[in-house]
């Protein structure tokens, strides 16, 4: 196997590797070269792992790319690392991380945080397309603190479920749902990867996050439970040994 180099350690296998975002500046690290464009401006900080990005919500800051693609039908894996610096308050939206596949499947992936009730945020995990408009959508109580790093996963895996895992335990999943295409009105935008932010289908962003992101690796692969525990177990502490899968 061939192995990709972690900030801490060399450790994952690269073959089904699309982008690996070490977010120590705008880089992709994989052999894609999938850069990402830098939205007024994020600040690159201290991190889990040396630098990490900085998403500001007052100042609609965020990172997009137009090439790094994932299909509507195969599975996916997104990892990184967040630490939230305001939880939603009443009423909005805090967007993880967007996948957009090609304009014609007019299919959308999202990962965010909400808080509907004013006193619990809560993770959505979404799978959405175009006319005729489907969707198969996660809603599940969170408890996050404010400066505190947890490991994140998003997957949607062969079964149709979109998963999220947090600090290397099952969190949440959708009910099985339809793998179907719509008829790609909303998706001018063509594929897009958006990381603290939502694309609104226009020429804007909104529902933008408050927090830092670290270490992201985005895979056309859904990695299985036992990997995404040790990887949890070896990164918590930043690579204290090198587990490969």
């Amino acid at each position: 196997m061939a192995y990709e180099t972690h900030a801490n350690g060399s450790w994952f296998d690269e073959t089904n590797l699309v982008a690996y975002y070490k977010l120590e500046d705008v880089n992709d690290s994989s052999v894609n070269g999938y850069t990402l464009t830098n939205i007024n401006t994020v600040t690159f900080v201290a991190g889990k792992f040396t630098n990490c990005a900085l998403l500001v919500e007052a100042s609609s800051k965020a990172l997009h790319q137009t090439n790094a693609t994932i299909g509507y039908t195969a599975p996916f894996t997104a990892s990184f690392w967040y630490n939230p610096v305001s939880l939603p308050s009443t009423g909005e939206y805090h967007m993880l991380l967007q996948f957009q596949a090609a304009q014609a499947t007019g299919v959308r992936f999202g990962m965010f945080l909400t808080n509907a009730s004013g006193s619990q945020v809560q993770m959505n995990l979404e799978r959405l397309k175009s006319a005729p408009t489907t969707s198969i959508t996660s809603l599940a109580n969170i408890t996050l603190s404010t400066g505190t790093w947890y490991h994140l996963v998003f997957l949607y895996d062969a079964s149709y479920y979109c998963r999220c895992y947090l600090n290397g335990i099952l969190h949440s999943s959708t009910a099985s749902g339809s793998n179907a295409v719509g008829d790609g009105t909303w998706d001018s935008h063509g594929p897009a990867v958006n990381i603290g932010a939502a694309w609104d289908g226009g020429a804007s962003y909104n529902s933008f996050l408050d927090g830092k992101i670290d270490e992201m690796i985005i895979e056309t692969r859904a990695w299985t439970a036992a990997e995404i525990a040790k990887y949890y177990e070896n990164s918590k502490g930043q690579f204290l040994g090198q587990v490969a899968f």
